[in-house]
């Protein structure tokens, strides 16, 4: 039994018919389950990966609030005062795992404030905390956050699904995209194979797993979670098309002379 795992929304009945697509390519086209299921899996990662959008520099919207149990202040122990947080109460220095920033220009101790914002839409779900000294500036402060990010990793979820299909194949696939974001893409993405072996000791199971860690990654897809289920149609319908080639091309010698395509309704793109 051949079986593969990606994570996303798909229909039982989207579900139940890949099952069939996959045992119909390894039987017509006398393929091992593992080659067939990396072949299948590299057509629903490029079915997905066309209509996902590279991001645009469009209007950003944060929220920041103010934290009344910090201030601003600088570091006593050592001759080069650099700027810190203390928890108000205790005056002992804060601690935390979220990431300082700080507007432009010189802090005022005895006005500035302390803002807490969590950028929702990177990979990990970024806290940072920013001095500022109104809370309009620490908005200012934490789009230019957003935006350094967005142009920095402009094209992410697209090439996350680039380099799923370099970890299935290990060919190159080009996006054009800075290598910076091919590199942030390795590390939120995994290719697992998983072999479990028969209680005889014969045969055995055989699952591709690829995941990747992109909190937004469906946003960036033109329709949404919707959309995932269509594309998983149409690279079905393209599979059976290309066993369909090899059908043809034996004249039916060793098997039928054509497979319907499971989802006729679905419009492949010309």
């Amino acid at each position: 039994m051949a079986s593969i795992q990606i994570h996303a929304s798909w229909s039982g009945k989207t579900l139940q018919a890949f099952a069939k697509v996959l045992q119909e390519r390894m039987k017509w086209m006398n393929e091992t389950a593992r080659d067939s299921i990396a072949a299948c899996a590299i057509q629903v990662l490029r079915s997905i990966r066309s209509v996902t959008k590279v991001a645009k520099l469009s209007s950003i919207k944060v929220e920041v609030k103010c934290d009344n149990t910090l201030y601003p202040s600088v570091t006593s122990h050592s001759a080069k005062k650099t700027v810190c947080i203390r928890t108000k109460g205790s005056n002992q220095r804060y601690y935390g795992e979220e990431r300082l920033a700080r507007c432009d220009g010189d802090i005022d101790f005895k006005t500035w404030k302390v803002y807490r914002f969590l950028d929702k839409l990177s990979s990990k779900q970024t806290t940072y905390l920013i001095i500022a000294p109104s809370q309009s500036a620490a908005k200012s402060k934490a789009k230019s956050i957003v935006r350094r990010r967005q142009i920095r990793y402009a094209g992410l979820a697209k090439r996350a699904l680039s380099v799923l299909m370099m970890k299935t194949v290990t060919k190159s696939v080009s996006d054009n995209v800075p290598a910076r974001v091919t590199e942030k893409a390795k590390e939120l993405t995994s290719h697992r194979e998983v072999i479990a072996k028969s209680s005889d000791g014969s045969g055995g199971k055989y699952a591709l797993i690829l995941d990747d860690d992109l909190l937004y990654a469906l946003k960036a897809i033109k329709g949404g979670r919707q959309q995932v289920d269509v594309q998983m149609k149409k690279a079905m319908n393209k599979i059976v098309s290309t066993i369909n080639m090899k059908l043809k091309k034996n004249g039916g010698a060793f098997g039928p002379q054509k497979l319907e395509v499971p989802f006729p309704e679905v419009r492949q793109r010309r």
